[in-house]
């Protein structure tokens, strides 16, 4: 089987069932693998959607996002975070998803702010590349791992993704979240893929850079390693010093 073609083939069918008909959308954007395969798929398919990048205030992450949506011929709206707006920020994703868990709520800040941007510029659906580090060996704590360890445990994370978090702070902004990564059929592939296509040569996520590459993005987008976006951004470290009142 050409694990390749077929993984693309489902990604590009769950993108499609999501936007089929759809006027606008827009498109949870770092720059990243995910999110830049996920951009060309509706380039490739002639959707036309508005990335959106979030990041706090002297963040590197800006300089990625931007290099990498310059590849693209599409609107980028990006909305940056100053340590002012933490507190609130908290609070609002505390309220939303029904917790005080700091990591729950270091992931929702930056999702709370980009969907509160893709609110405010107009869409009400929004899609984002959740679930790819969980389905592809995304993490670093998976190099440890032997194959046999590694299957159990992708499949363990995929199980306890926490995409009812992120759902309820969508709901709370009228936001509808679509997940592609996440399609049952997508999820049911991914899990059957060798989790020696999913580490290889101590790459991560090694097959969903070589569906990035087949799509024809470039390198410097396809090979790049980038941190989950609570640390990249340093919201992580704002919302804990926050939370523990220092």
């Amino acid at each position: 089987m050409n694990y390749v073609e077929e993984l693309d083939t489902r990604l590009e069918a769950a993108v499609r069932k999501t936007v089929d008909g759809v006027k606008g959308f827009a498109l949870l954007f770092s720059g990243g693998l995910d999110s830049s395969l996920l951009a060309k798929i509706c380039v490739d398919i002639g959707m036309q959607t508005t990335l959106i990048s979030v990041y706090m205030d002297g963040s590197s992450d800006a300089k990625v996002a931007r290099e990498a949506a310059g590849f693209f011929d599409l609107p980028h709206v990006e909305k940056v975070i100053i340590e002012d707006e933490i507190k609130e920020y908290i609070d609002l994703v505390s309220e939303a998803a029904s917790t005080v868990n700091s990591l729950d709520i270091s992931i929702g800040v930056p999702l709370y702010a980009a969907l509160e941007t893709a609110s405010y510029t107009g869409f009400q659906l929004v899609i984002c590349g959740q679930g790819a580090d969980e389905l592809f060996a995304g993490y670093q704590r998976y190099l440890k791992m032997d194959e046999i360890r590694l299957a159990q445990e992708l499949k363990r994370d995929v199980e306890t993704i926490n995409i009812a978090r992120d759902k309820a702070i969508a709901h709370s902004l009228n936001i509808d979240l679509i997940t592609p990564f996440l399609d049952e059929n997508v999820i049911k592939f991914g899990l059957e893929i060798p989790p020696a296509l999913k580490i290889k040569d101590g790459v991560r996520k090694y097959i969903l850079r070589e569906v990035a590459k087949k799509r024809g993005l470039p390198k410097s987008i396809w090979s790049r390693e980038k941190k989950a976006i609570q640390y990249s951004t340093g919201v992580d470290k704002k919302v804990k010093k926050i939370m523990k009142g220092v």
